[in-house]
């Protein structure tokens, strides 16, 4: 049975040649999810409504139709500006759009993570080096991705008991089973993630390597290519101008 659906919300996250003259697209709808569609003769020479300029972090008006699983875009229809990141903010985009590449199920909603993630670019189009973009908002980020995809975190009560956690009771966390007798995080560095009230660099730090930990644990080990991509700029800028 043929489907179609017309002027669905949505952001590129990737995409790829196919055959000879298409494209395959990466893209995360609002309520569709995430889906790839094939983009026809799209890299030939540019025409009218030819699909060639899309753009990451930027909304569009989608609509496909087809048969079976690859779909085919019909129209991609620019519902606000072109938003062009630059240095830290774009490489924070291309750690969102991996997330969300490799970890969401295709054609499942999430509705909460997309307007998440739709703020989120507008704060990231917004950061400037002298207001840099506030990273707890890249920790909520971080909890509602895996809040949606059925990962959230305990972080109230001791794994094996169920024991409320003490504020100064030291604790490891293991993504396979909650929190337990340890040393690498305070009660009250875990409580205070678990609120969102993260308003000192001690529990922001906590929570980033928290968060790092338990993504890295659902992508099986797997390292992205985004993180990659930053170190090779980090690095690149440091030897900037030497001899």
């Amino acid at each position: 049975m043929s489907e179609r659906v017309e002027g669905e919300a949505g952001y590129l996250l990737h995409s790829r040649p196919y055959r000879e003259s298409s494209q395959l697209l990466d893209l995360f709808s609002e309520n569709h999810g995430r889906l790839r569609l094939v983009a026809k003769a799209t890299r030939q020479r540019s025409k009218k409504g030819a699909f060639s300029g899309l753009l990451p972090f930027c909304c569009y008006q989608l609509s496909w139709s087809g048969r079976g699983e690859l779909k085919t875009l019909i129209r991609a229809e620019p519902v606000e500006g072109g938003r062009f990141l630059r240095d830290g903010p774009l490489f924070t985009g291309l750690y969102l759009n991996e997330l969300i590449y490799r970890l969401l199920h295709e054609h499942d909603p999430y509705p909460q993570l997309y307007r998440c993630y739709a703020q989120l670019l507008v704060r990231l189009a917004a950061a400037t080096e002298q207001q840099p973009l506030d990273e707890r908002w890249l920790r909520d980020f971080e909890m509602v991705l895996l809040d949606e995809l059925g990962y959230g975190l305990v972080l109230d009560c001791e794994a094996a008991s169920g024991a409320p956690l003490e504020p100064a009771g030291r604790y490891d966390y293991r993504a396979d089973l909650g929190a337990v007798a340890g040393r690498s995080y305070s009660g009250s560095e875990l409580l205070a993630i678990a609120s969102g009230q993260l308003d000192s660099a001690e529990q922001l730090g906590a929570a980033k390597r928290l968060l790092r930990a338990v993504i890295d644990f659902h992508l099986d080990g797997k390292p992205l290519n985004s993180r990659l991509l930053y170190r090779q700029h980090l690095d690149s800028t440091a030897n900037r101008g030497q001899p």
